[in-house]
């Protein structure tokens, strides 16, 4: 399995093939085409062609590609068949989220210590974790073997905190800030900008209301008709009257 040579690109649309892939599964397709997965996953059969290929996947022409076999390839090249401790650093109260957001992923990725940027909040507890002071991440993370975390702190915060989960060996890190925090090389960091992402959902809805203003009718003119002099309001301007 070479997967550095597998195109960035690909390596984003694989999660969306693995949960595409899985959902036929659970609907009990055993064989899906190119233009099924397509359908499903929202991306464009010769594209989904061109990155199974990376994989060495190739469907059998008029048959297509056996679900099971796929699946279990992607998940190979995802790690799946693994399961991943992660640290979480940020405000300790959204916790909960995530360990409902990755649950989505079944029993890959288990979080196993959580931070809170609030040295106030230790102590508290969320299932069975106590949420620790981020004094401690870096000795924490060593002993329990981390490699991904999740920083959901505001900057500067977010920089400090991905500076002590590097000396703690975390390889991987999820930055869920508007400006993501610098890493050494060799350290492989992704960036959620919620903020950047909720910018565009208003540019979406702001295109949207400007379509309905551009092709709504307007309202048919009405004929209007000045009275003169006698029409003349108290204030010395001129009355209109509809007729």
């Amino acid at each position: 399995m070479r997967v550095q040579r597998i195109p960035p690109a690909t390596v984003a649309r694989l999660p969306i093939y693995a949960q595409s892939l899985k959902a036929l599964a659970a609907a009990g397709v055993r064989l899906a085409s190119s233009n099924r997965l397509a359908e499903a996953a929202g991306v464009e059969a010769p594209q989904i062609r061109r990155d199974l290929a990376c994989l060495g996947a190739f469907g059998t022409p008029g048959v297509g590609y056996d679900v099971e076999a796929l699946l279990n390839e992607i998940s190979k090249h995802l790690g799946l068949s693994s399961t991943w401790p992660v640290a979480l650093v940020g405000p300790a109260r959204l916790s909960p989220l995530f360990l409902s957001y990755l649950g989505v992923f079944e029993h890959n990725f288990r979080i196993l210590a959580i931070f809170d940027n609030d040295a106030a909040r230790a102590g508290t507890r969320f299932g069975d974790l106590e949420v620790m002071p981020t004094a401690l991440i870096t000795p924490v993370v060593k002993s329990l073997g981390i490699g991904i975390a999740i920083i959901a702190s505001p900057p500067p915060l977010a920089q400090e905190a991905a500076d002590k989960l590097v000396l703690g060996g975390v390889t991987s890190i999820l930055s869920l800030g508007a400006t993501p925090p610098v890493v050494p090389s060799g350290v492989a960091i992704r960036s959620i900008n919620l903020a950047a992402e909720m910018l565009i959902l208003s540019f979406h809805e702001t295109m949207k209301r400007s379509s309905v203003a551009r092709w709504t009718p307007r309202p048919a003119m009405r004929r209007v008709v000045w009275h003169g002099q006698k029409g003349k309001s108290l204030c010395g301007s001129p009355t209109w009257f509809e007729s």
